[in-house]
């Protein structure tokens, strides 16, 4: 009885532990920031509106790069994106080893109406347990990382009259787009000056915690399993 009772607790409470093992490597949000999990079904242009919010949320656990990958941003300070994209791939780039064990975040951006007219201004910070290894913040990394590192089951893309993603980049038809990753590579801080069509979009590399509520989880659901069988046998 008392081990049907205790099966029962944990596949209750299971899915509540597993949402908040998704969401562990986010310690905080704050400012212009609104966190939603889990993951929206499309952050596809026009399908996630809002003048007063950056939507951020986690998108993959633990996926190991099969080759070397160029980010945008690796170094901590201030990035302002206001110029045109280097051929490096970024204005403060680096790159990340093929066999590096990642998780992602995505911050996404997309005011209302397909031409806004004048500027919506917002700024936020989120605040992660693990380091932050690097951002992509362009639209072709954007592009590319999308199948990799997208959450699976979310519509990414821009739509095609409008196919501006990332950050401000043109060097001149819009205002500048603001970057700080803090000291200890915990803290980014997004500071964004929208004008015109388009997303503003950020995808966020950072490096897996130990797994310690997982494995948490795994062996007192192991344990009770064995007991149910003992039960089973009993019976």
């Amino acid at each position: 009885m008392h081990s049907v009772t205790r099966f029962a607790l944990v596949c209750c409470l299971a899915p509540a532990l597993a949402t908040s093992f998704a969401r562990a490597g986010i310690v905080s949000i704050s400012g212009q920031m609104e966190l939603l999990s889990p993951a929206p079904p499309s952050v596809y242009s026009g399908m996630l509106e809002s003048n007063e919010f950056i939507r951020v949320y986690s998108e993959r656990s633990n996926v190991t790069l099969s080759s070397a990958l160029t980010v945008n941003v690796v170094h901590p300070g201030v990035t302002t994106t206001y110029q045109p994209q280097p051929p490096a791939g970024g204005v403060n780039p680096g790159t990340l080893a093929a066999g590096t064990v990642v998780n992602t975040y995505f911050a996404h951006f997309d005011p209302i109406g397909e031409d806004m007219p004048g500027t919506v201004s917002l700024t936020g910070s989120l605040t992660l347990s693990e380091d932050i290894l690097g951002l992509m913040v362009f639209k072709d990394g954007l592009n590319v990382t999308d199948l990799a590192f997208g959450a699976p089951g979310t519509i990414y893309g821009a739509d095609p009259l409008h196919p501006n993603r990332g950050l401000e980049a043109n060097g001149g038809n819009g205002p500048p787009d603001t970057i700080t990753l803090s000291g200890d590579f915990h803290t980014l801080t997004i500071d964004l000056v929208f004008a015109g069509t388009g997303i503003d979009e950020i995808r966020v590399f950072a490096t897996p915690e130990p797994h310690s509520l997982a494995i948490a989880l795994l062996g007192g659901l192991l344990f009770l399993r064995r007991e149910r069988c003992q039960l089973d046998r009993r019976g």
